[in-house]
């Protein structure tokens, strides 16, 4: 609002308006964007979390889906930034979206945690499992059937 006034007795009254106006919506639509984003992104993140012990196939579709959609945060959140920073005061609408951004990365960073904890607990299964197979494999070897010096029947018989 402080603009409107620095531009009065100028005519520049409604192009100033107008064009926060136009600011708010590009804002607004944003907001929009980035929330969908991270709610897919929060999606995403619960069907990792439940497969995450799942198919190394189904985890790299769900890692290849969450990195494209980690790009299209970057490049709207960009935008947004440069949006926000035109824009004089944030319109009701325009706040409750942040508001409701900012829970969703809160979220999005409690289950990054929940699923990185989840995947460590993986890591050191199968690590442990590796080493018992190499272990038994170290054991099973050391035990050689005797030699047997007499030949087949079969053998002998050559």
């Amino acid at each position: 609002m402080s603009n409107i006034f620095q531009y009065i007795g100028s005519g520049a009254i409604m192009e100033s308006s107008q064009q926060d106006v136009s600011s708010q919506k590009a804002c607004t639509k944003l907001l929009h964007v980035s929330c969908e984003i991270y709610s897919d992104i929060n999606s995403l993140y619960g069907r990792l979390e439940s497969k995450i012990s799942s198919t190394p196939e189904l985890i790299t579709e769900i890692n290849e889906r969450l990195n494209h959609l980690q790009e299209q945060a970057r490049e709207v959140d960009s935008n947004l930034k440069c949006s926000l920073q035109e824009v004089d005061n944030l319109t009701d609408e325009n706040a409750s979206l942040l508001k409701n951004r900012t829970t969703l990365l809160q979220n999005l960073v409690l289950r990054n945690k929940a699923i990185t904890q989840k995947a460590g607990a993986v890591k050191s299964h199968l690590l442990y499992e590796v080493n018992s197979i190499n272990t038994n494999r170290s054991a099973i070897s050391s035990y050689k059937p005797p030699a047997n010096k007499s030949m087949g029947l079969i053998n002998r018989r050559f």
